[in-house]
């Protein structure tokens, strides 16, 4: 059964015998160190979306969700197939996110 309580998902737990991850626990990277660096770098990119390409910040979100999904797409297409997929990704996430000015 999932924990849905986020209070417990920041304390250690070293005798979690569900935990399928064999790194021994001193060696692992916190959870809060990489939760807080996922926040800091999607609030930048955000920022820099905004400031350099005119974006707002639903357009800044939406488009790191689709670069998030396309990149295990590309990923998984890229290890069957042994072809980098971008073009299909690009013109697959076009639609999505601009407009067509002009």
């Amino acid at each position: 059964m999932k924990n849905w309580n986020p209070v417990t998902w920041f304390q250690n737990d070293e005798d979690n015998t569900e935990d399928e991850d064999y790194t021994p626990v001193e060696d692992r990277i916190p959870t809060l160190w990489w939760t807080v660096g996922v926040l800091l770098s999607t609030i930048m990119c955000c920022v820099i979306l905004a400031k350099l390409f005119s974006m707002n910040v639903g357009e800044a979100l939406l488009s790191l969700l689709l670069g998030f999904f396309f990149s295990f797409v590309g990923v998984q297409s890229s290890g069957h197939t042994d072809i980098n997929p971008v073009t299909t990704v690009a013109k697959v996430s076009r639609p999505l996110c601009f407009e067509q000015h002009g």
